[in-house]
């Protein structure tokens, strides 16, 4: 497991986010904490764009995530879509509170196939040899 650069750091002095790599044979776990805006997201997207292009799938967990914006959305969707187009696919892990109801709100619960534990997200890719996309829900 590695961690990328954190982004801009608080008044504290506290980076504001952080993403974690954990990388397995056939997935890729991105762990984002702190806010995923448009202060953070310059940081982030060369490693989100470079992961969601490899031959793995993709877990974007987002449990410790305070904030997204449009900018954090725009990553994550963008994410989902690489995946898509390498041939993978891209699930969000996302607990009640602010962050997933911004994804519901945007219509994304669907899109990156939200699921609440990091458990069911792992299960969801395992279920089908299809891979979410193609009926598993």
């Amino acid at each position: 497991m590695s961690e990328m650069p954190s982004s801009p750091s608080d008044a504290a002095g506290v980076p504001a986010s952080t993403v974690t790599v954990e990388e397995r044979a056939d997935r890729v776990v991105l762990t984002v904490s702190g806010d995923f805006d448009l202060a953070t997201t310059p940081t982030h997207a060369a490693t989100f764009r470079t992961l969601s292009r490899s031959e793995r799938h993709v877990i974007l967990d987002l449990r410790g995530t305070r904030f997204v914006d449009s900018t954090g959305l725009a990553v994550l969707l963008n994410s989902a879509r690489r995946a898509i187009a390498a041939g993978n696919h891209c699930v969000a892990v996302a607990t009640p509170g602010a962050v997933l109801r911004v994804l519901e709100l945007s219509g994304l619960v669907d899109t990156l196939h939200v699921q609440q534990d990091l458990d069911a997200a792992h299960a969801l890719l395992d279920r089908a040899p299809a891979g979410p996309y193609r009926g598993a829900s």
